[in-house]
């Protein structure tokens, strides 16, 4: 799902939800209150090997918290704030010539 303004609304009510008194406590560097999410998903992958890249197969879908004041970053794993909805892809918008063994009328351009 793309990374809209609701999008942002609900994860930081999932985040609330999640904390003492709806607030992330102090950053563990610097003890600044401010943290700032960052406007995209990070998915990372699980694998079998440390050095082996897989292509494929588990990640952990993620947003990103960071202190507004030293950058501490930390990720907030999706499945655990409650947001599994949010991994469904878009719907696509089928145009005429994506669908299956549709019949396309084919204009010459007005010249």
């Amino acid at each position: 799902m793309k990374f809209t303004d609701e999008t942002k609304a609900r994860i930081f009510a999932a985040v609330r939800a999640k904390f003492p008194n709806g607030r992330i406590g102090p950053c563990s560097l610097c003890g600044t209150l401010e943290w700032r999410l960052s406007e995209g998903y990070v998915s990372l992958a699980l694998q079998k090997e440390p050095l082996m890249l897989t292509l494929g197969g588990t990640i952990l879908p993620s947003v990103v918290i960071t202190c507004k004041n030293c950058g501490n970053t930390h990720l907030l794993n999706l499945r655990a704030l409650g947001l599994d909805d949010l991994l469904k892809p878009e719907p696509k918008e089928e145009s005429p010539t994506t669908q299956l063994g549709a019949e396309v009328e084919l204009k010459p351009e007005a010249g």
